[in-house]
């Protein structure tokens, strides 16, 4: 639920309240990187996500 709130944020901040083209660069990354931790721990059914998988767990 944390991450959902982060995602939403991000996405708030890069429609309304960034104003250079680069604070909204970086606020589509961070949401992207937010959005495939989402789903990799969806996939993987553990808190650590796609890092499980690589081992590091």
């Amino acid at each position: 639920m944390p991450l959902l709130l982060v995602y939403i944020a991000l996405g708030s901040y890069a429609l309304r309240r960034a104003r250079s083209r680069g604070a909204r660069l970086a606020c589509l990354l961070a949401a992207l990187a937010t959005y495939l931790l989402m789903f990799g721990i969806a996939r993987a059914h553990h808190p650590l996500g796609w890092l499980r998988c690589w081992g590091w767990a």
